[in-house]
């Protein structure tokens, strides 16, 4: 595999696959909880969304720095943009995705 297609494998990764790994995880976890009579995020059961989001948000960050340009400086302001856009992203991903389960406040 050449350089550019491993960097568009990474981009698209980390651009598409995070949101929907994301957003599968959610709406998995809402049907579980509901078949059970409960809700997914709720008291104890919090700590699985924000590792879900941590994870994640840690696997794109590593795929843009990754492709991102050679500097450490742009690397690191590509990786904060990163970071600051996918957290929004996958924030109203879980809204829709709960919305559409019926759990929307």
């Amino acid at each position: 595999m050449n350089l550019s297609a491993r960097r568009w494998i990474l981009l698209a990764s980390s651009l598409a696959g995070v949101p929907m790994l994301f957003g599968t995880f959610v709406a998995v976890s809402y049907r579980i909880a509901l078949s059970r009579g409960m809700l997914p995020f709720l008291g104890d059961h919090e700590w699985r969304w924000w590792a879900a989001f941590g994870v994640l948000l840690g696997c794109g960050s590593g795929c843009i720095y990754a492709v991102a340009p050679g500097y450490v400086t742009r690397r690191w302001l590509a990786v904060t943009g990163y970071l600051v856009v996918m957290a929004i992203t996958l924030g109203v991903v879980a809204f829709v995705v709960s919305c559409m389960q019926g759990d929307c406040l």
